[in-house]
């Protein structure tokens, strides 16, 4: 889920993170620091609000998701520099029609089985 969260955030703020030309190393840094509060605001908030349990482990394989987000976004932006047969913004959204879709085929999933659990 983080993947494309990252590869997401990247693109949408490209300008404001990178200026004209991302480096990996600042990429790979950006993605990882950014992914790892969202996450870690995530695991905390179910502490708090007790929706779920802290782990550990999320917070660690979230980050990781992040930075190899971050990676695919990197080689993605290399790989769209100078050719007209491969677009980065339609690589881009394709990831974000899929996001949506699995998070709807989620949410359908998640009332189907909470109205078959009250029965």
């Amino acid at each position: 889920l983080f993947i494309p969260f990252a590869v997401l955030l990247l693109w949408a703020f490209r300008k404001e993170l990178f200026g004209d030309k991302p480096g990996l190393k600042k990429t790979m840094w950006v993605a990882t620091k950014t992914v790892g509060i969202f996450s870690f605001a995530i695991e905390f908030s179910q502490l708090l609000f007790h929706l779920g349990t802290f782990q550990i482990s999320d917070l660690v394989y979230n980050t990781l998701g992040g930075t190899v987000g971050g990676l695919a976004y990197y080689i993605i932006y290399k790989l769209d520099i100078g050719t007209d047969k491969f677009s980065f913004d339609f690589i881009v959204r394709s990831m974000l029609n899929s996001l949506v879709e699995e998070a709807l085929i989620g949410l359908f999933l998640m009332i189907y089985f909470c109205e078959q659990w009250e029965d």
